[in-house]
Order: structure tokens, then C-alpha cells, then sequence
């Protein structure tokens, strides 16, 4: 029976490599139009704008590139050692939806990076759901 799953597993990943990463459950344009959708109604901070979701270099990765416009947040985060300004950028994750679960999959991760006057500030990947 074990032979058989496999077979079936492994026939099912050829035939889906066109469309999806063998394994992920869901394809980047999926993950990023849902990500898309969350952040027009879930913006990430009134003082923060989104930028920009595209596929990262990482091919089970999604980039959210978000601008901290306030300059009194800008100057604050530069005041944080490395591991608050991680915590701070999780501020900038998306919440869990069932739609963005199932557009993520259990393959893909979002990533965050915070930016000020087109420098990167800091950046963090965001929880599993």
C-alpha cells in the first residue's frame, strides 16, 4: 500500500510541476494576490504603508515590503538592538485567515522587510500559521 501512495505522490507532483512547486500546496500568484487582498483591508499600521508583495529570490518565499513613513517610528526603531527591531517588523506580519492558510500552504513563508527612505531598516519572516 505504502508503493502505492508514494507513486501516486510522486505521478501528482509531475503532473502538477507546470503550475506549483512539487510539495507546495499553493502556487506564489495565489499567496501574494491573497496577501494582497489582506493587506487592502488589514493595512499593517496607520503610520506604515505597504510597498509592494512580489516573489522573493527564495523560491518558497514571499517578500512584503512595507514603508515606516513616521519619522518619530524611524527614529525609534533605529534606537532597538537587532532583536527588537525582529519583533517590531512582526508588527507588519499578516493576521491568519483561512484564505491566506490556503493560499500559503504549508510551503510558503511571507517575509517583511521595513523600509525608510529607500533603505531597509530591518526585516524578519513572519510566523508559521
Amino acid at each position: 500500500m505504502k508503493v502505492i501512495t508514494t507513486s501516486v505522490k510522486i505521478f501528482g507532483c509531475f503532473a502538477l510541476m507546470s503550475v506549483t512547486a512539487c510539495g507546495d500546496s499553493s502556487n506564489v500568484n495565489d499567496a501574494i494576490s491573497a496577501l494582497s487582498v489582506h493587506y487592502a483591508i488589514t493595512p499593517p499600521n496607520k503610520k506604515w504603508e505597504l510597498a509592494s508583495i512580489k516573489p522573493a529570490s527564495d523560491a518558497k518565499m514571499v517578500d512584503v515590503v512595507v514603508n515606516v513613513t513616521s519619522d518619530s517610528d524611524v527614529s525609534y526603531l533605529k534606537t532597538l538592538s537587532r532583536m527588537e527591531q525582529l519583533s517590531v517588523a512582526k508588527l507588519a506580519c499578516p493576521t491568519a485567515t483561512p484564505e491566506l492558510k490556503a493560499a500559503l500552504g504549508q510551503n510558503l513563508r511571507v517575509w517583511v522587510h521595513l523600509y525608510a527612505q529607500n533603505k531597509e531598516i530591518t526585516s524578519s519572516i513572519c510566523p508559521v500559521f
